[in-house]
């Protein structure tokens, strides 16, 4: 069964690709009923499958883009090579690669058995069963592109070393390992870093996992750098090059001497959007931020077509302090757009952040007027019920209390008459 079905023809995935990826390296569509990373996105975004759709086909062509341009920096091209995708889940990623490289060139590797032929039949990649320890992965070819994005990201201090010693041993000479790992500045506010330089906690987007085997982690380069430096091995970091959210890490026996490309998008939000008095008026509000300190523009597509533009220009301190750049007030922007006829609320909205002096747009929004007013009430009917559950677990917890009390008290009144009557 799909979660997502080509013969759907969702015309808002349609035009997120024709103004995101190019007609050539657009992917296979279909998504995999049981695939955890579209289930994460769902979660994300309130159950509303659009935003949702939209999110899991661009985190996919985020890692293609920053895989082409590593690949070309490191390679010169890419046609010819021999790829392994470790971690490769439902082919969120893979489906991209196969208009990279030939798909009988690839061969993609998780510990889900139902990938193995999902991959093959809708990507023609090789695909086969990995394993939960380093030491028991069967796998004697050696490739020219290992790719492991959102393993390290979730590996226990025990395992970490591990995986990063077996890994490189499938990499074969001159060849590049590209792996990611949440660096230590985008931990959970309040969490102290371990000295040791890595900290781990048993949760993930995945479930069926063992949180203790797979859960959250984040590391400082230090601790990165010194397990790299004993396997003899050199490395460039791409900060924040992977979703605006974790490092990049190209590694081999020798670093390319040309100039590394700039790898990454901006991060960015779109607030809810609110319903105007006026029909032929819209009011966009969000924020927008650029690690490399990029220029960037917000820019309002409606049916495909220009509809406004601005660039970040007010004070939002909140959203400053959650990405750490607290110099970095002025991250907000207005959008005000209005026109001489109303907007049809089945027309495309395509919100997207756009560094004006270089690669690697982000799309905020991609849905029609009326779908993005109904993601807004889910949000807040999702808002609303966890406020109904915090409040029912608070007055269980109180009516549990009072229990317990009433209980302590009649034990209390018991005891004492028992002392009475026993002259105790």
């Amino acid at each position: 069964m799909l979660a997502y079905d080509p013969s759907e023809q969702n015309p808002v995935l349609a035009a997120f690709l024709r103004d995101q990826v190019p007609e050539e390296l657009r992917p296979p569509m279909a998504v995999h009923g049981k695939d955890f990373m579209l289930r994460f996105f769902l979660g994300q975004r309130a159950d509303h499958r659009e935003a949702a759709l939209v999110d899991y086909f661009q985190s996919g062509w985020s890692l293609a883009r920053a895989v082409r341009a590593v690949g070309l920096w490191w390679f010169g091209s890419g046609e010819d090579l021999e790829v392994l995708d470790f971690g490769a889940g439902f082919g969120r990623g893979t489906r991209y690669l196969t208009r990279l490289v030939s798909p009988d060139r690839i061969c993609a590797m998780d510990l889900f058995p139902e990938m193995e032929e999902f991959q093959e039949e809708i990507f023609g990649v090789r695909a086969s069963i990995s394993s939960h320890r380093p030491e028991e992965l069967d796998l004697q070819k050696r490739f020219d592109l290992v790719l492991v994005s959102s393993l390290f990201s979730h590996l226990p201090p025990d395992l970490f070393g591990r995986w990063l010693a077996r890994l490189w041993q499938t990499v074969a000479d001159d060849g590049l390992l590209l792996l990611s790992v949440h660096g230590a500045e985008t931990r959970p506010p309040g969490r102290g870093m371990p000295k040791e330089g890595i900290l781990f906690e048993s949760d993930s987007e995945i479930p069926e996992l063992d949180g203790g085997a797979y859960g959250s982690t984040w590391v400082e380069e230090d601790y990165l750098g010194s397990l790299l430096e004993a396997l003899g091995l050199r490395y460039h970091r791409f900060p924040r090059g992977l979703w605006a959210l974790q490092d990049l890490y190209a590694v081999g026996e020798r670093i390319p001497e040309g100039p590394p490309p700039r790898v990454g998008q901006p991060a960015a939000h779109l607030d809810l959007l609110p319903r105007h008095p006026s029909p032929r008026r819209l009011e966009l509000t969000g924020w927008a931020v650029d690690f490399w300190d990029r220029e960037l523009e917000i820019r309002l597509l409606v049916g495909g077509e220009p509809a406004g533009r601005t660039t970040p220009h007010l004070e939002r301190p909140e959203a400053a302090g959650l990405l750490r750049r607290p110099g970095r007030g002025q991250v907000g922007f207005w959008l005000p757009v209005e026109r001489d006829r109303p907007f049809d609320p089945r027309e495309i909205c395509l919100v997207k952040a756009v560094p004006v002096d270089g690669d690697g747009e982000y799309v905020l929004a991609c849905d029609t007027l009326q779908g993005l007013r109904a993601y807004a009430r889910q949000l807040e009917l999702a808002r609303e019920l966890e406020i109904a559950r915090t409040g029912y677990r608070d007055l269980k917890d109180r009516l549990e209390w009072i229990e317990a009390t009433r209980l302590w008290r009649a034990g209390q009144v018991w005891w004492r008459w028992k002392g009475r009557l026993t002259g105790g």
